[in-house]
């Protein structure tokens, strides 16, 4: 894997499951007030990826590392927004987990996903 190439959030895509343990199918409206007493949003996520693209962040980034890059890409797509300074620097991704290889979920590609 070429150790040179820049990961684009575009070459990777999320899907939420959970959030603060509701499943994703269970949130609405109601539930923002709750959300926005939290001072830690905890989210259950799957990142899908190509196998070249998923085998690039294992190889490329250990956790430490891409909790970082992930963070500041979210703190530079925030601070487009009105988000304050004091804002931003609360937002913080942290990965709880990160396979050591890429799973192999399904045969769709990005292109069929678009």
């Amino acid at each position: 894997v070429d150790q040179n190439v820049t990961l684009e959030f575009k070459d990777f895509w999320v899907k939420i499951e959970e959030i603060m343990e509701y499943s994703i199918d269970d949130i609405d409206v109601s539930l923002r007030t709750e959300f926005s007493n939290e001072e830690i949003l905890k989210v259950e996520s799957n990142i899908f990826c190509s196998e070249i693209v998923c085998k690039h962040i294992i190889s490329r980034y250990d956790q430490l590392e891409f909790q970082e890059y992930v963070t500041e890409r979210l703190r530079q797509h925030f601070a487009a927004s009105t988000a304050t300074q004091q804002q931003l620097e609360t937002v913080q991704f942290s990965l709880l987990s990160m396979s050591d290889e890429p799973v192999s979920v399904n045969t769709n590609t990005a292109e069929e996903r678009t």
